[in-house]
């Protein structure tokens, strides 16, 4: 193999190593601002209570037609998929109540410790793997 090869393979290994490192940084960054725009009183958690009046806003922004549901062409504009987990019937559509419902499903997922209250760290643990809030 010749040195040429040897500096082009280094220099993708090194790439592709660094490329992660900030890709784990963007996903930090992102469930850190999103945490924050979640908790509405800054006191460092988020409650059930700032979950589902953060799901209350999506949902209604969503739902443009203003039926309580969201049908398959408002889901288009659901750029990060907030809902995909939601329609637990398969009818096509998402209800207010399944999207509570999962709103619900989510934080007592995130609440590791059961104290009825989402830190930013059980946030970002299970940002990364789960959701796209």
């Amino acid at each position: 193999m010749n040195l040429n090869r040897i500096v082009i393979m280094f220099f993708g290994v090194t790439l592709f190593g660094l490329s992660g490192v900030f890709a784990q940084q963007l996903d930090s960054q992102l469930a850190t601002e999103k945490f924050q725009k979640i908790d509405t009183n800054k006191d460092g958690f988020v409650t059930s209570d700032e979950m589902q009046t953060y799901q209350k806003v999506k949902f209604d922004k969503l739902d443009t037609d203003k039926n309580e549901a969201l049908d398959q062409e408002e889901l288009k504009e659901d750029k990060e998929q907030t809902f995909e987990k939601a329609n637990k019937d398969s009818d096509e559509k998402i209800s207010r109540q399944e999207a509570c419902d999962q709103f619900n499903d989510y934080f007592n997922s995130m609440d590791a410790n059961k104290d009825r209250r989402v830190s930013e760290d059980e946030f970002e643990e299970y940002w990364p793997i789960n959701l796209r809030l």
